[in-house]
């Protein structure tokens, strides 16, 4: 047979191998059949190449080969857990006199491995090269425990395993367990640090296939086997735990290897759109507030979960105890409350008390008192009891339980990790049981990075943190009086999602519900509604409002009504952002965040508003003395008239928010300013880790200039934050846009911010071609989504009641190149005239806020001039949708 014949052969049966892999899956086989067919096959497949290459040496060199050299299968490959486009793991063995016709016969298999298609990871070792690269790399001792032979010397590869059990394991037990925890620790760090996020790695976060292997590994170490039936019969793992470990891990093999399928190479990713797919394709149904997809994931999520507690649980009850470590522990352990062991590091019930204790919610309670309190973890066997015993409770609460469940509250640095401790062994669900459905529940429209409960949990470890932090807000939180209302109102803050109706008011029904179940009293009860049903509103305020609005902060104190409900409201709010995902709070949602607390507070206080009408007056003395100590005694007469007359034109809000310093920069350019002339300038903040472009341009260019700036900085794919458009009397504009530029990290350069501002010149001076600019800059296929992952509908809504001078306009729709040049230049069309924007992006869906005005400056609030307005828009982002949006799109 021909090279060429032989390679399509080759590539023939590897389809083979995933054709009838893949007529498997639509037969509804299981993943774990699945797979180990296709271990089967490749196995068949490999000893073929390797009996192929043998006949190719010599009749000395075959019979030298044969007896002192062999091929195995390591890793996955060896626990027969291939998926359709996983990596073959090959561990070829040999003693020294066969190392140069093995060397041959290996290149050959290797080869002709690849030419046929597959991914091949391989050594070629003495039995003492293995043993001594194992002992310092945890990855190769690890993929040892799965060793299997395949052809060749098998008392060779006996040998191996014999030497590695006896000097890599029993000698070493406690650097191997190590070695394997701590690789696993920083591999889940890597991919997520919880099994709750939204896109998981299906093998390597936490909660993944690789929790199951590191549980085998763990078990290899400590009993000799990998086999669960004799990890049960050794008292190793309960039959439970076995029973659960093993759907997961199915669940989870099987959708793996659906993702290989779907990607047609190996792909362990599970994105928004592999959900959407696969839910499609398994038929999966939803039911009211719940789509499809999100019910895969809570599906999904929940084996994850499963396999984290379960593998946590193995390890830390079989992590191997030097003699002397556990004396100390011994030593240092305690008796409490008379049924309690409490270490420095763990509580467990006394072996006397187990079933009385573990059957009475009011003695378990005590016991994660002491988590709380200490920090201390219930020991693995604590944990199994409880979950035993949990759900047979009743649904009632007494009320010593429900003091106790309050006391708990109280607490701050170990909070959470009491409260995910009792949700582990399902007492918080008694105690909560509307946490039943939030567990492991997704909001698939929602710009979250965890699931619901997840994020519920961080925002409580994030208001905790407060407590302990520097900052305004962790004054706050050392301020408030009954911590107990505000930990359960950042616990309970999401729970209401996943119904028809908005998770506000279904969150304080839940609120009402679970104070009346914990008998607090009425006042704290009602605060606690008020806080779950208001979450929202502090962080829309402060991100898609102007704090700088006179009416805004005295609307929102009148609201809030008293101090103590407003800390709060501030630190659920931080919180809250904080426990979205990394790097959702930064320090500019902070600063807004706290000025428009301190703002309410001042107000709450009986004291004016901070920015009245007097306040705007001293700041204009102020800015007209420094101008006019800046430009000499020579002008100062001719010139205080003129500055007089521009500072009366400034907005409030410009005032407001720009330092004297640059309001005597600005008037400088004002001055200096020549009919048709455009004045760019960048400045990097630190502090925000965000740019501010400001342009002052005269009235000659002016026309139309917040589309065509926009249009620049959404092309060069810059997060536009917020957008203040300052008109002065005699027409020229001074604008400032803040943006976030994710194109470079740290300081940006100064290089890039020179050829933003240029750009945005040109754009004013009609140099430009803004859809061109747009399609030019856009990466190659980042438009070509279809279907946007958000369900949300396209919306438009006009708000005639929080600014006194300005209609401001809140457009939700998905997020495309080009939406935000378009909505613009709508507006511009429509004749209306921006004065501020504030843009956020939640995962493919923008919130966009323009507040507006006529051209001429008034504030439009009849119904008859609004519903045109928000029509022509709705029309717009329709056309925009369905095609509109491919003109911006590169191809």
């Amino acid at each position: 047979m021909s090279g060429e014949h032989r390679i399509n052969a080759r590539k023939a049966r590897v389809r083979a191998i995933r054709d009838e892999a893949q007529a498997m899956l639509q037969g509804n086989a299981t993943g774990i059949q699945i797979a180990a067919r296709i271990a089967e096959r490749s196995e068949q497949f490999f000893v073929e190449l390797y009996r192929s290459a043998c006949e190719s040496l010599s009749p000395r060199e075959r019979r030298l080969v044969a007896g002192q050299a062999a091929m195995t299968f390591v890793g996955g490959s060896g626990r027969s857990e291939l998926c359709p486009f996983s990596d073959i793991d090959l561990l070829f063995l040999h003693r020294p006199p066969a190392a140069e016709p093995f060397g041959r016969v290996v290149a050959e298999v290797i080869r002709e491995g690849w030419d046929a298609g597959l991914r091949i990871g391989h050594a070629v070792r003495t039995v003492e090269e293995t043993l001594q690269i194992a002992k310092s790399e945890p990855e190769v001792t690890t993929a040892l425990v799965e060793i299997r032979p395949l052809a060749g010397d098998a008392g060779l590869v006996e040998r191996l395993k014999t030497q590695f059990r006896d000097r890599l394991i029993r000698r070493r037990l406690r650097n191997y367990f190590n070695d394997c925890v701590g690789s696993r620790a920083k591999e889940r760090e890597q991919h997520g640090g919880s099994p709750s996020i939204l896109e998981p790695d299906v093998k390597r976060s936490p909660g993944g296939l690789r929790d199951v292997h590191l549980l085998r590994w763990v078990a290899f170490g400590r009993f000799g086997t990998t086999d669960y039936d004799l990890l049960r019969l050794r008292n190793a793992i309960g039959r439970d735990d076995a029973r659960q470990l093993l759907e997961a891990y199915e669940f989870l093999l099987r959708v793996r290897i659906e993702l290989h399928f779907g990607a047609g190479r190996e792909n362990d990713i599970l994105t928004r759109e592999e959900q959407q797919r696969i839910a499609a394709q398994r038929g999966v149904t939803g039911q009211p507030g719940v789509r499809p997809v999100e019910r895969f994931m809570q599906t999904y999520l929940r084996h994850a979960t499963r396999i984290a507690e379960i593998a946590d649980r193995f390890v830390a009850r079989h992590r191997p105890r030097s003699a002397l470590g556990t004396a100390a522990e011994t030593m240092l352990t305690r008796r409490a409350a008379g049924v309690f062991w409490l270490s420095p590091s763990t509580v467990a019930i006394s072996p006397r008390f187990r079933e009385s204790v573990a059957s009475s919610p009011e003695r378990v309670l005590d016991l994660f008192r002491y988590v709380a309190k200490s920090g201390v973890e219930p020991t693995p066997e604590t944990e199994e009891l409880l979950r035993k015993h949990a759900p047979t409770w009743g649904t009632d609460i007494s009320p010593e339980a429900a003091a106790k469940a309050l006391g708990i509250f109280s607490f701050d640095r170990h909070l959470g990790r009491a409260l995910r401790a009792m949700y582990r062994c399902g007492v918080l669900e008694w105690l909560i049981p509307d946490m039943r459905h939030a567990r492991c529940l997704i909001q698939f429209n929602q710009y979250h990075s965890f699931t619901v409960d997840e994020h519920c949990l961080r925002t409580v470890e994030a208001g905790c943190a407060f407590a302990f932090d520097v900052g305004p807000i962790a004054q706050t939180r050392r301020a408030i009086r009954q911590p107990a209302i505000l930990n359960l109102a950042l616990l309970l803050h999401d729970v209401g999602k996943g119904f028809e109706e908005d998770h506000c008011i279904v969150g304080r029904d839940i609120a009402h519900r679970i104070g009346q179940r914990l008998r607090l009293q009425d006042h704290d009860r009602e605060r606690l509604e008020y806080l779950v049903l208001k979450h929202l509103d502090m962080v829309h305020l402060a991100l898609r409002r102007d704090i700088t609005d006179p009416g805004l902060a005295m609307k929102f104190s009148h609201d809030v009504k008293n101090a103590e409900t407003l800390r709060m409201l501030y630190v659920l709010s931080a919180a809250d952002l904080s426990a979205v995902g990394p790097g959702v709070f930064t320090k500019w949602k902070a600063d807004l965040l706290t000025d428009l607390y301190e703002q309410s507070m001042h107000i709450l206080s009986g004291r004016s508003a901070r920015l009245d009408t007097g306040a705007m007056d001293a700041i204009k003395r102020d800015a007209q003395a420094a101008f006019l100590h800046s430009v000499g005694p020579s002008h100062r007469a001719e010139l205080q008239d003129w500055v007089a007359r521009q500072l009366d034109g400034f907005s409030h809000q410009y005032l407001a928010t720009v330092p004297i310093a640059q309001i005597v920069s600005d008037l400088q350019s004002l001055r200096a300013l020549q009919p048709g002339d455009v004045l760019t300038s960048g400045h990097y903040d630190a502090a925000t880790r965000t740019t501010e472009y400001r342009v002052t341009a005269s009235a000659q260019v002016a026309a139309g200039c917040f589309h065509k700036m926009a249009g620049v900085l959404s092309a060069n794919r810059l997060e536009i934050l917020t957008a203040v458009i300052e008109t002065t009397v005699d027409g020229t504009i001074v604008d400032r846009y803040r943006v976030v530029d994710s194109d470079h990290d740290g300081r940006i350069p100064d290089w890039r911010i020179a050829e933003i501002t240029t750009a945005l010149r040109d754009s004013l001076l009609n140099r430009v071609d803004i859809p061109q600019l747009i399609r030019k800059h856009q990466p190659y296929g980042a438009g070509d989504r279809s279907v946007p992952l958000s369900n949300l509908p396209l919306q438009v809504s006009t708000d005639t009641h929080t600014s006194e001078r300005c209609t401001i306009i809140d457009v939700f729709a998905h997020d495309r190149p080009g939406l935000l040049y378009m909505l613009t230049r709508t507006l511009y069309e429509l004749g209306l005239s921006v004065d501020v924007a504030k843009i956020s992006t939640h995962l493919d869906q923008v919130v966009d806020v323009f507040y507006v005005t006529t051209a001429d400056g008034h504030k439009i609030e009849s119904e008859s001039a609004l519903r045109p307005i928000r029509e022509t828009l709705m029309e717009r982002l329709r056309e925009f949708e369905a095609e509109g949006h491919s003109r911006f799109t590169r191809r």
